[in-house]
Parts: structure tokens; C-alpha cells; sequence
């Protein structure tokens, strides 16, 4: 199986980065392109933004992230939006107002969402990020849409146990909360 045939087979898949996990090629497959809609691989020195759209995951008093908020790098693969794709950062936002209200609207029993905060990371950083073990701990992935070719997946792809878990997830959260923008 390639990257892309393995990204296009779990497209929608919500436990793509535990399936990810499994795969031989999963550190290579970060050098080739995983959708037919991506311009090329995320390079190491790409600036990407992460969206918060859901209210559990700020601390509005503190203003900062809470874990939970990186807890889809575990299963379905945390989107990211790369920097040099987009016109501005005003196109993520509308992009963000746009998901929130269909998620609005499709859910109202769920707490309404809307942009609460933006962070950035370079790919590089994220990259190099070790697990409990001292094993690289996530990868990413151009999985450029069709209508947003700036897409892409941040996946745990480490052995997959609880202190390997805690231990990318704390790391990866000081990483964004010093790179936090709250609306």
C-alpha cells in the first residue's frame, strides 16, 4: 500500500493515526504526498495554524489550551492548515466560521462552537517532538482536500501506550501555548 492509497482508503476513518501506527512506511510516508490534491509533502520549515473551535478546549481564564484540545492526534489526525497555502490568516478564519456554523446547525444539542483561538507550529517542531520512550511521536501528513489544499494531519504514529500518550500530548500543548492567539 502507498501513503496515498493508505490516506484515501481511511479518508474518513476516525482511528486513521491507530491504523497509521501499524504501517512500516509511517516516517517516509511523510516525504511523499498523500492526496492527489496536495502541491507536495509538508516540508520541515512550513508554518502551520491549528484551529480551536470547541469551547472545551480553551481555558478562558488562563487562556490557554487544554489537553484535550490534541486529543484527535490519538485517532483521527489533528488538521492543520499550512501557512504558505492560504492567502491570510483571515481565510482560516472564514474557514473556521464556515465549519463552525455547519457543526452548529447538524448538532444543536452539542455546546455551539465557534473560533476561540489560533496556534502556529513549524513543522520542524513538531516533527522532533519524543515520546516517554524518546522515539520521534508524531508525523505529518499532506492530506490536502479538494476545496483546501492547505489541509493537513498531525498523527501520533509511536508505540502507542498511556505514558508515550501523556508525554506527547504535554509536550505538544506547550508547544502551541506559546504560539497561542485567542479571539
Amino acid at each position: 500500500m502507498t501513503c496515498q492509497d493508505f490516506f484515501d482508503v481511511h479518508l474518513n476513518n476516525n482511528d486513521k493515526c491507530k491504523l497509521l501506527q501499524k504501517e512500516p512506511s509511517k516516517y517516509t510516508w511523510q516525504l511523499e504526498s498523500a492526496s492527489k490534491f496536495s502541491p507536495h509533502p509538508v516540508q520541515d520549515e512550513e508554518p502551520l495554524i491549528r484551529q480551536i473551535i470547541s469551547p472545551i478546549h480553551l481555558d478562558t481564564d488562563s487562556k490557554t489550551l487544554k489537553p484535550t484540545a490534541f486529543d484527535d492526534v490519538f485517532n483521527k489526525g489533528l488538521s492543520v492548515n499550512r501557512s504558505h497555502l492560504i492567502t491570510s490568516e483571515a481565510q482560516v478564519i472564514d474557514a473556521a466560521s464556515l465549519k463552525t456554523k455547519v457543526f452548529n446547525i447538524t448538532n444543536p444539542e452539542k455546546p455551539q462552537r465557534k473560533l476561540h483561538a489560533l496556534t502556529k507550529f513549524v513543522a520542524i517542531n513538531i516533527r522532533t517532538l519524543t515520546d516517554y520512550e524518546n522515539n520521534f511521536g508524531l508525523g505529518i501528513y499532506d492530506t490536502a482536500l479538494e476545496r483546501d489544499s492547505s489541509h493537513a494531519d498531525i498523527c501520533h504514529i509511536s508505540v502507542d501506550n498511556k505514558q508515550n500518550q501523556r508525554s506527547i500530548r504535554s509536550k505538544l500543548l506547550d508547544l502551541a501555548n506559546q504560539n497561542l492567539t485567542v479571539i
